[in-house]
């Protein structure tokens, strides 16, 4: 979840060989918002993490634009916006998982995760809520 004062906001990227651009989209999206941010990431596999350092509520808000905006742009970097843990248990990146994969995806992996958990025991009410 997002916080305050100094806590950060941390999204995954991954536009792979494209990293010096997707790094150039999360300076101007982070700059053009007047946000202090963080980038950092694993090179080898193009994965990277922005995140916001925000120090009130209203740059929360702000981030979280910057973030959707590096999330669409990775995704036309032929990257993924979701890389990584914690799709199930932010809000930010599950609405990112809707909108760069779509419901049918979604749908997808509930049919999955009912096939391998059908009693629901495993993780229960991360990203596949119960009801």
């Amino acid at each position: 979840t997002a916080r305050l004062n100094g806590i950060t906001l941390e999204f995954d990227e991954a536009a792979f060989v494209r990293v010096p651009e997707l790094l150039e989209t999360c300076a101007g999206a982070f700059e053009s918002r007047g946000l202090a941010s963080a980038t950092w990431g694993h090179l080898s596999d193009g994965n990277l993490h922005p995140n916001v350092l925000a120090r009130t509520a209203q740059e929360v808000e702000r981030g979280e634009d910057a973030l959707i905006e590096i999330a669409a742009r990775a995704a036309e970097l032929g990257g993924s916006p979701l890389s990584e843990h914690g799709v199930g248990r932010h809000p930010l990146k599950q609405e990112m998982l809707r909108r760069f994969l779509g419901d049918d995806a979604i749908a997808c992996m509930r049919r999955v995760k009912h096939a391998l958990d059908p009693p629901g025991r495993l993780a229960p009410g991360v990203l596949f809520r119960l009801t």
